[in-house]
Order: structure tokens, then sequence, then C-alpha cells
């Protein structure tokens, strides 16, 4: 066993993920195993030894020590349960490195495969929905044309994320599972949020033809969602091209946004709000363009994460929140949630009926699968990580291209919806 203590980052890192999912304070089954997989195989190097040896430490800790609490008597059983699950998928994988880089199982690229039919169909689905919503939009209102464009625009990335998922070479399920397996998570939660939000879109365009502004409004919400399939699907394939040349044919010929596209637009609209967000924004960038470490990754992605959390900051604090019509408490510190700080964000202090919860969930999604990128990365992006660094980089774009996307869509929502 390796000599890990106490300070070694990537074993206080993963030891941290592992408690948050016993402890049930935010890390989910996947991404406690997911940051282990790369702690094992890319992250620092630890070993299994370690892993019991975290999982012993986690247990007493954070199990065992509420056996028979009587303050908290609920909490021994939860945890233990939760402990159990976590112990069982990190401590029953088989190695077989003969057929993958880290030690992979069979079961996880059989995973793999099953997240590449959900991807598909789930895209099918909102594409179907997507071009019945088209239909009754053009019967119902000529005045659309703008929600017809999104829409249009939204289904050519659908096409552009499937192609891309459909080329990825089978062996690199095995091979590149490390790398891939993320990514298609994200690209999967995506999947689902896009076809609640189509399904969303199409009963509205089913009930309410007559309220233009309210569907022009929903379309605009979904704008990140298929950006970020694309985007992180697209970086996938960049990563493994090295190793199966033969898919670089089918990459030519997608054109694909790159978040240097944007970098003006953002700045031109963060400009209007405050010195600092921009400044955290030049940050992102300054660091991006000069990346010769592997450190500066994770840099330039965790400024990318402060310009999103400054920037609700600005344009949602926490008494102007608390204060507006429709607010209703829902954490324990009576403090906003992320939902509320976007809802008051982009409609401001009245709601009006305007865009409801369900409109606004794909924002939301976008935000919460960005921090899941950022939590992927981070431990990758050190310079004991095995990870090369224009695999890291790949990895950053986007990180960096979807927050963009994710500005320019509040802007542009707020400007329509926002009142005082």
């Amino acid at each position: 066993m390796k000599n890990v203590n106490k300070e070694n980052i990537v074993y206080n890192q993963v030891k941290s993920v592992i408690a948050s999912y016993v402890c049930n304070k935010g890390a989910t089954k996947n991404l406690a195993i997911n940051r282990t997989i790369a702690g094992l195989g890319l992250g620092g190097g630890i070993t299994k030894e370690d892993i019991v040896k975290i999982l012993s430490e986690i247990y007493e800790q954070n199990v065992k020590a509420f056996e028979g609490s009587v303050s908290y008597p609920h909490f021994f059983k939860e945890r233990k349960e939760r402990f159990d699950v976590i112990k069982y998928e990190l401590l029953n994988k088989k190695t077989e490195k003969g057929e993958n880089q880290i030690g992979f199982d069979k079961k996880q690229t059989e995973e793999m495969k099953e997240k590449k039919t959900d991807i598909i169909q789930n895209y099918k689905n909102t594409k179907n929905n997507l071009l019945k919503s088209k239909e009754n939009i053009t019967k119902s209102d000529e005045k659309l044309k703008t929600t017809l464009l999104k829409i249009d625009n939204q289904i050519e990335n659908i096409d552009k994320t499937v192609e891309l998922i459909e080329i990825t070479p089978e062996k690199a399920l095995e091979t590149h599972n490390y790398i891939l397996n993320p990514l298609w998570t994200s690209v999967n939660a995506m999947s689902f949020s896009g076809l609640n939000y189509s399904t969303n879109l199409l009963n509205k365009t089913k009930t309410m033809v007559n309220h233009a502004n309210i569907i022009d409004g929903v379309s605009g919400t979904s704008e990140p969602t298929f950006k970020s399939s694309v985007t992180t699907s697209y970086s996938g394939n960049r990563i493994i091209v090295k190793v199966y040349p033969d898919i670089q044919k089918d990459l030519d010929h997608i054109k694909i946004e790159t978040s240097h596209d944007k970098r003006g637009e953002v700045e031109n609209l963060l400009k209007t709000i405050d010195e600092d967000v921009l400044k955290e924004f030049n940050v992102v960038w300054q660091t991006y363009l000069s990346i010769t470490e592997k450190p500066h990754v994770k840099q330039a992605a965790h400024s990318m994460r402060e310009v999103i959390s400054i920037l609700l900051q600005k344009l949602a604090r926490d008494e102007d929140v608390m204060n507006s019509d429709w607010f209703k408490p829902e954490k324990d510190d009576g403090k906003p949630t992320q939902r509320q700080r976007v809802k008051y964000a982009i409609l401001g202090k009245t709601d009006e009926g305007k865009l409801t919860d369900e409109d606004l969930s794909p924002i939301d999604d976008n935000m919460k699968d960005l921090r899941n990128k950022y939590e992927e990365l981070n431990p990758l992006a050190h310079e004991r990580s095995k990870v090369d660094l224009e695999t890291l980089k790949n990895l950053l774009e986007p990180i960096i291209k979807n927050g963009q996307d994710l500005i320019i869509t509040l802007f542009e929502l707020r400007e329509k919806y926002y009142s005082e």
C-alpha cells in the first residue's frame, strides 16, 4: 500500500465525495464511483488498499458514530444502508487490465452501451415532440417565427449529438471508459432534460397556442441543453480520435460552435452588470489561453463556476429574492435555492404566470450539469495525474462553452421577462 496520508489531495478528494454520498449531502453514487475510479487510475495513483482505508475511516466517523444516537436515531440506519451500497460497488470491481486501461469491469461497459441506447432513444423522442410542436405553432400563430428557428436549431443539435454518439467505436467503451463514462453521463442527463422540455413545450402548443410570449420563452430555456450535449459528445470523440483515427472523417463534417465563438458576446453582457464578474470571466480566458500545466485547467474551470456564481449573486441577491411575491422557503436556513435565484434573475419580483418552475427547469439542470463536469475534472487536473494535458483541455472546453451558453440564455430571458 502506498503511504497516502491525510495531506494527500487525491486521497482527501476521494474520501470527501464518498462521505458526501454516504451522508446524503449531495454526491450521487455514480459521482462517488467515478471519482474513486479516477483516483485509482488517473488522479494520483491511490490504490485499492487506500479505498479500503477510506471506507473504514468513513464508517467510523460518519456511520458508527451515530449507532445508538438518541438525537439522530435515523442517521445510523440510513447511512449504513448507503455505506453498504458504495462499499459493494467499490470493493467488488473486477480488475481486467487486458480489456481496459484502469480496471473497469464488464458491467460498466454494458452500462455505457445502455447509456448509448438511452441517449439515442431520448433524443429521437425529443425530436418527434419538437416536430409536432412546430406543426402546432405553424397552424396557430405565424408570429412565432423566432420560436420556430430555435426549434430548428435544437433539432440540428439533436442530430449532431446522436451522430457523435453513434460514431464512437464500440471498443472505446472499454479502453476509454474512464473518459467517456462521465461525459456520456452528462449527455444522458441532458437527454432526459431535453425530453422533459420537449414534452412540456408540446403540451403548451396544444393548450396555450395563443400565449405566444410564453411558448417563445419556454423554447429559449432549453437552448443550453442541446448545445451542451453536442459540445460534450464532441469532446469525448476528440479525446479518443488519436487511438481511433477512423472517426476523424466523421468529425470533420460536423460543424461545432466553440467557446471562442461566444467570448465577445459574453464579455459585452457581463460589462452591463458588474466589474467583478467581468474580471472573473477574464481570468477564465487568460488562464485558458495560457495553459501550460495541468493545474491551469482546474483553475480555468473553477473560474467559470465562479462567474456563474457571482452573476447570480448580482442578479438575484438573497434579500431581493426573499422579498419577491412568489418566494417560499425551501431550505432549512430560509435562503433561496439555486433554482429560485435563476427564477428571480429572469422574472424579477413578480411572477404573473409567465414561466413556471417546469419551464425554467432546463436551466437548473444545466447548472447542475456544469457543476458535475467540474467535479469530474477536478481530481484529474493536477501534476501527478496521468491524463495528458491535451485531454484535460478537451474536458475543459465543454465547461467554458456550456457556462457561456447559460449566461447568454439568462440575459436573453431576463430582457424578455424581467420586471421590478
